[in-house]
């Protein structure tokens, strides 16, 4: 399913993820018509007078919230095919959050799902703010496309060695950099910004680089010279 947000909402795009036998979720212009038979009424409009069915629990930023949804089908101009709209609202916030979707929706957890799918696009949009903001991701001054694809692939591999310390919460490893770390609150969703911050702690307080470690061994060349090669014909 490709989930996307109001700048994926268009009539050729959907078309075309029909034509693949793909599903689409998408959040939907508040100015959108949606047509009912002989009848047309606007999104916004429209989610103004429905009430939440389903009630979905989700975590947000380490808090626990409630989102209020419902669904019904139609149809869109220019789209031959019926969507489903699933309609929205979090908490008391007063804007509703509108999705549209070519899966059929028959059940309640069909329509949790939706609301899940999309929720976890933050998730995705958080990982590019923390690649930005705290690996410099932006401040790069490379400019072939071969080496930005390979400053990102290389960023991509330092956000790995942080989730695989994250995801076993028991190392030794783990516990020492949460020990550094500079966190303002205990319970956090993304822990990348927490272990960097242990990281950076740790380096921070070594002035003398990594020599100061481990002894660096000087070797003499081994290679041979054509003076030294001894005849053994």
């Amino acid at each position: 399913m490709f989930v996307g947000d109001r700048g994926y909402d268009d009539i050729k795009f959907m078309r075309m993820i029909h034509e693949l036998n793909q599903y689409f979720l998408i959040r939907m212009k508040n100015n959108r018509w949606l047509i009912f038979g002989k009848d047309k009424v606007k999104a916004f409009d429209k989610a103004k007078t429905v009430k939440g069915k389903v009630i979905v629990p989700i975590t947000i930023y380490a808090k626990e919230r409630f989102i209020k949804a419902t669904s019904f089908k139609c149809k869109l101009k220019d789209y031959k095919e019926y969507v489903w709209v699933v309609i929205s609202y979090m908490d008391n916030n007063p804007d509703p959050l509108i999705l549209i979707t070519n899966k059929p929706l028959t059940t309640k957890d069909d329509i949790a799902q939706m609301v899940y799918r999309y929720s976890s696009r933050w998730r995705i949009e958080e990982y590019f703010r923390f690649k930005k903001s705290e690996l410099g991701f932006e401040n790069f001054r490379v400019k072939t496309l071969d080496s930005i694809n390979n400053l990102t692939f290389a960023l991509d591999i330092a956000i790995m060695f942080l989730t695989i310390i994250i995801d076993d919460e028991s190392n030794y490893l783990y516990h020492e950099l949460r020990r550094y770390e500079k966190c303002i609150k205990e319970n956090v969703s993304i822990e990348f910004y927490r272990i960097l911050s242990g990281i950076n702690t740790i380096f921070g307080t070594n002035k003398k680089g990594v020599k100061n470690y481990k002894p660096i061994e000087k070797r003499k060349p081994k290679q041979l010279t054509l003076f030294k090669i001894k005849d053994f014909a």
